[in-house]
């Protein structure tokens, strides 16, 4: 079955809700150099809708109308180089859900909030460790944290 979203647009297309989508579009750009493609509205000043595209995902963004929902996202980005882009996403004002580590299943990641609420969880695919090495390391985990 063919997608009915376009060449340029996945089956299922993210979308962000936001108080500002100016300050969302400025904080996305910082820390992952995302490339703005639409903005609507823009010609009033108020920008209603926008699409940037990150990688080879288009994310949508909509400014929020009545009742505040805004910090109601949560995406999984994958990404070069997780420490350098959580160091820009605080440095712009994201708070730190958990510091760049190591996962035993071989992804290096990390997880922040940005300013407006949305939760962002960034990743890096590590050498891919065998079912014994994930059980090792997995276990080696929980008895750290007893």
């Amino acid at each position: 079955m063919k997608p009915s979203a376009g060449a340029r647009h996945s089956t299922v297309s993210p979308c962000l809700m936001v108080e500002s989508i100016s300050e969302e579009l400025r904080f996305l750009e910082a820390v992952f150099g995302a490339k703005v493609r639409l903005l609507a509205g823009e010609k009033d000043r108020a920008v209603w809708q926008a699409q940037v595209q990150l990688g080879d995902t288009v994310l949508k963004i909509g400014r929020v109308h009545k009742q505040p929902v805004s910090g109601t996202g949560m995406l999984y980005v994958w990404i070069d180089d997780v420490d350098a882009a959580c160091a820009r996403a605080v440095r712009k004002g994201a708070s730190l859900i958990s510091a760049p580590i190591d996962q035993p299943w071989g992804v290096r990641e990390a997880g922040f909030r940005d300013p407006q609420g949305n939760m962002w969880w960034i990743g890096k695919k590590n050498r891919k460790p065998s079912n014994r090495e994930v059980e090792r390391r997995l276990t080696e985990q929980r008895r750290k944290r007893l």
